[in-house]
């Protein structure tokens, strides 16, 4: 049996650091808890599929290979030019 999750695939933003001129370093975190939930029954080694819209873009492909690198089932991605969000 597959479990199918759908929903959002993202990055999510965390500052890691500020300056004192207010500058801030941020770290782009894979996320989206549709995404976070197929990535963790995969790796829990259950199946998985996500139903979910990811870009083409270079943050997107970045998704789209952390998906395929843990075995999660892709063939429900709709794969498009939009932005990744943030």
């Amino acid at each position: 049996m597959t479990i199918l999750v759908c929903g959002e695939a993202l990055y999510d933003l965390l500052q890691t650091s500020s300056g004192p001129d207010g500058s801030l370093t941020l770290e782009a975190v894979p996320g989206g808890s549709p995404f976070n939930v197929a990535m963790g029954i995969a790796g829990l080694g259950g199946r998985a599929a996500l139903l979910s819209g990811i870009s083409t873009d270079t943050l997107g492909t970045r998704l789209y290979d952390q998906l395929i690198a843990r075995g999660v089932d892709t063939r429900f991605l709709l794969r498009s030019d939009r932005p990744t969000a943030l």
